[in-house]
């Protein structure tokens, strides 16, 4: 019989959901389970906190506690912020100008908005949903996004803008702007060659979780947390239980304490299917 944790952590993209954000049929019905037996769910994610809450929603565990941002902003179950961090106002428009200089893509996410300037444009696009074009198909019905305009003075943009709690710079030239970036205090999340994400230095989904296990009592003993990314390196070795998925680097399933399959091969249904007493085929750890 499986022990269950107090806290069980999950990763979205790679975990949660496969390429193209397929998602079983069966995980969203396994965390209700799951939660049903007094385990505490948390996604933990780097998208915004609105795109988190809205997979939680599809998920069938409404109200979740989240980790958002890559832990920048963090949510209790009763919707209070426990970590809100942003990216300082002074730094992402230092980030911006840099990126301006070398022709490359950037965007800022906040909670609910995400903006970008791509190289050549000298504004700021900004748009502003629950979701994202994805989750959409792709479209933009009338009233779900409000998009503007902002030139190029920054000081106007960051009047009105929200909370930005995350960059990211997007090409493959932009790999050569991480010593820049990070000099401005940021540190990048998931190191690809197109796509390098960042938040403030020292905040990671692992700082995220622990600012949420203090509130609810728990140690980190109490604590499963399933991921296959870089970013998720932190949480999966401070939880009792790591655990890689079968398509995390070798590094990451050499550090974790479990791993299981890949997850176009039903490895999260590893995991959560002891943990909801469900029978489970195929390999277990």
């Amino acid at each position: 019989m499986t022990t269950l944790p107090r806290l069980l952590a999950l990763d979205l993209d790679g975990t949660v959901l496969g390429a193209k954000e397929a998602l079983s049929p069966d995980i969203g019905p396994l965390l209700q389970e799951i939660r049903a037996r007094g385990v505490i769910v948390v996604l933990a994610t780097g998208r915004r906190l609105n795109n988190a809450r809205w997979w939680s929603e599809r998920l069938g565990i409404v109200g979740a506690p989240l980790v958002a941002a890559d832990g920048a902003v963090v949510t209790a179950a009763d919707g209070r912020r426990l970590v809100d961090r942003p990216l300082p106002a002074r730094r992402w428009r230092q980030a911006w100008a840099i990126a301006q200089e070398a022709g490359c893509e950037i965007r800022f996410y906040g909670a609910t908005v995400t903006a970008m300037a791509r190289p050549g444009e000298a504004d700021l696009q900004c748009w502003s949903g629950r979701i994202g074009r994805r989750q959409m198909g792709g479209g933009l019905p009338p009233g779900a996004w409000n998009t503007w305009r902002f030139p190029a003075r920054l000081g106007r943009f960051a009047e009105q803008a929200p909370r930005l709690y995350k960059g990211s710079l997007i090409g493959r030239q932009s790999a050569c702007l991480r010593p820049a970036v990070a000099a401005l205090g940021m540190t990048f999340t998931t190191p690809a060659d197109d796509a390098n994400e960042f938040i403030r230095a020292g905040l990671s989904k692992a700082t995220g979780l622990a600012a949420l296990i203090a509130d609810l009592g728990l140690t980190w003993d109490q604590v499963w947390a399933v991921g296959d990314g870089a970013n998720d390196r932190d949480m999966l070795v401070s939880a009792g239980v790591g655990v890689a998925m079968g398509q995390a680097s070798a590094a990451l399933r050499r550090e974790a304490a479990r791993v299981v399959a890949p997850q176009a091969e039903g490895g999260l249904l590893e995991v959560l299917g002891p943990l909801a007493g469900a029978p489970v085929a195929g390999r277990l750890w």
